[in-house]
């Protein structure tokens, strides 16, 4: 029991040094808050996180902060074999998804939407992969093979859906 109490503490405490490293290499960006820390710890620990907060609090940052993250973390148990972090984002609103990709792209994450940028997607070079539903994924051949190939299933460490509350029906 006391194995597994100090595997919790050291992994914790790799999180929290990975994260202030992120912090302190980006511009304009000097601390998380308390939520916006407690979610991305979640995320990177592989729990299921339910950020439920206010218009304009940050969430996307969350998740925009994971691919910087695991990459401090590439050689810890954690993310060992993850070459280059991938984060899938279901996101229903086309315009937010284009905004995210701006945003992304000021903290050096690189980022496309489905349809627009297909071949670096494609290549693996996206860090952040925006697609409009569950559908834009599985129903489209070259997407679902995308997703079963061994260098996505080995690099995915998330998927997140953005704007749930506007998704009033997935079929």
């Amino acid at each position: 029991m006391a194995d597994v109490e100090a595997d919790a503490s050291d992994t914790s405490s790799l999180i929290e040094q990975a994260i202030s490293s992120v912090l302190a290499d980006l511009d304009g960006v000097s601390e998380l808050k308390r939520e916006q820390h407690e979610a991305l710890k979640a995320f990177l620990t592989g729990k299921d996180v339910l950020a439920l907060l206010p218009t304009g609090f940050g969430k996307s940052l969350i998740y925009q902060l994971v691919p910087l993250v695991c990459k401090k973390l590439a050689g810890s148990s954690l993310f060992r074999g993850v070459e280059s972090p991938i984060v899938i984002i279901v996101s229903p609103l086309v315009a937010l998804m284009e905004d995210q990709v701006k945003e992304a792209s000021k903290f050096g994450v690189s980022a496309a939407q489905l349809g627009k940028n297909d071949k670096e997607i494609l290549d693996g070079k996206v860090e952040l992969v925006f697609g409009i539903s569950p559908e834009s994924w599985i129903r489209n051949k070259k997407w679902r093979d995308m997703l079963a190939s061994p260098r996505c299933r080995d690099n995915i460490v998330g998927i997140v859906v953005d704007e749930a509350r506007t998704t009033y029906k997935w079929v």
